[in-house]
């Protein structure tokens, strides 16, 4: 039978799940075929592979599928808004807000986006049902049809009435939670309405809407507009389009390593979200280039590091006798890591001096190569510009942080060589390119 629209697109999901399991069972086959010389052996292998492939066949035949599917999806809830956002063992309620798109004027809701992604919440095993609803075809989902009592898109899969009646109870289940709750790890605002009475407040995490705008700022640093604009930039070409940055944002991660625990949604971005900054301007005196030889032997930068290479020292003697764990090489990268990140944080200040655009180039400067390159990025000269497209400036200055990092850290009992410099820069080089696309876009 030939399948159009929704219809298809279930029927190709059905498959292609069919596909994942039976490609390593085919492979497997194969292999112990091709490792087997016994012709007898050869063929009571063959009918054991072909046993668990017809049972694949059975299992993900559409009927047998979709039924057991039905089955399953009062697992799981269709949401916008989901409770474990806000902690993880929280087990309440989440909200499917399917009302009609809409702007309120001065602020940006779920009720904003004109094309709703819905998330899914529950059980992780049934995440597969989840996303057999959020299939979509001409415009429309699954779950939007099944919300509406229509069963059309399942209609050509079986010719059972009472089937398909069966079919579309169950997976309302996954739309409508009977039981609205909240839970003691969720948040609470008490709002009050008058002097004696209030109204209890459980605010949830718009995961649709964090969602989308995700995915909004992943378009304008790694779309390929966004990436023919950086290119016609460098080129000091014209570009018809606006070049869209969002610079200060920082990373949030939810579900550790077990993301889909979240949401379905969250598991799709790695359990990451970004965060838009709205912090304050910072007041700060009037920052000047650095007039040494090495920014890392300035003053300044000592001065917001000594701190910090303090305790990691102090770290590195208290387990200097113990056999290095994991644990201690993980502790060991975090404190080289908010070393990296001050000097990363140094260095985008001095780059923001685009006023004195050039500096670098001044007989006065006495700055090292790599340095001149990486902190004056707006120096207009040509062979400066050369130079810095050459890319080959990361590197050293990679290596003149592992260098200053390994002098500092120098101590009788410890004893700093070419793997651990090799360490400190593979951390630096790692940050550094992180940083880069950020410096590019608000250049």
């Amino acid at each position: 039978m030939e399948y159009t629209g929704l219809s298809a697109a279930i029927a190709g999901y059905i498959d292609e799940r069919r596909r994942v399991k039976q490609e390593p069972v085919e492979k497997s086959c194969e292999k112990a075929l091709k490792e087997e010389p016994e012709a007898a052996r050869r063929v009571a292998i063959n009918t054991e592979y072909q046993a668990q492939l017809q049972a694949l066949d059975h299992q993900f035949a559409y009927i047998p599928w979709l039924t057991e599917a039905a089955k399953r999806a009062k697992q799981i809830s269709l949401v916008t808004h989901a409770l474990k956002f806000t902690h993880g063992d929280a087990k309440g309620s989440g909200v499917l807000d399917a009302r009609e798109p809409s702007i309120a004027k001065g602020y940006l809701s779920t009720l904003a986006l004109n094309q709703l992604e819905t998330d899914a919440i529950g059980n992780a095993a049934a995440l597969d049902v989840a996303k057999l609803l959020q299939l979509t075809a001409n415009g429309t989902s699954v779950a939007e049809r099944i919300a509406q009592d229509d069963i059309s898109p399942f209609a050509p899969f079986t010719a059972d009435p009472q089937q398909l009646e069966q079919w579309l109870a169950g997976f309302k289940l996954a739309l409508v939670d009977k039981d609205l709750s909240s839970h003691t790890l969720a948040k609470q605002i008490f709002f009050p309405i008058n002097q004696q009475n209030y109204h209890l407040l459980s605010p949830l995490f718009p995961s649709s809407l964090a969602h989308a705008i995700y995915g909004r700022i992943g378009q304008s640093r790694f779309g390929e507009q966004a990436k023919e604009i950086r290119e016609a930039k460098k080129a000091g070409k014209y570009h018809n389009e606006l070049q869209v940055s969002y610079p200060g944002t920082a990373i949030q991660s939810y579900g550790g390593s077990k993301p889909q625990n979240i949401s379905i949604l969250n598991s799709m971005r790695g359990g990451k979200m970004l965060l838009l900054s709205c912090a304050p301007p910072n007041w700060r005196g009037r920052l000047t280039p650095p007039g040494g030889k090495d920014i890392l032997q300035s003053s300044e930068f000592n001065r917001r590091t000594w701190q910090q290479v303090g305790q990691l020292k102090s770290y590195l003697l208290s387990v200097a006798d113990k056999e290095s764990t994991l644990e201690i090489r993980q502790q060991r990268g975090r404190y080289v890591l908010a070393l990296v990140d001050t000097l990363l944080s140094y260095a985008a200040e001095i780059q923001s001096l685009t006023e004195l655009a050039g500096w670098s180039s001044h007989p006065d400067c006495n700055l090292l190569a790599a340095q001149r390159i990486w902190l004056d990025p707006h120096n207009p000269a040509a062979e400066f510009q050369l130079q810095r497209s050459k890319n080959a400036w990361p590197g050293e200055i990679a290596k003149q942080f592992a260098s200053w990092l390994n002098r500092k850290l120098e101590h009788q009992r410890m004893t700093f060589a070419q793997a651990e410099s090799q360490a400190w820069q593979k951390v630096f080089s790692q940050r550094l390119r992180e940083f880069d696309l950020g410096r590019r876009e608000e250049a």
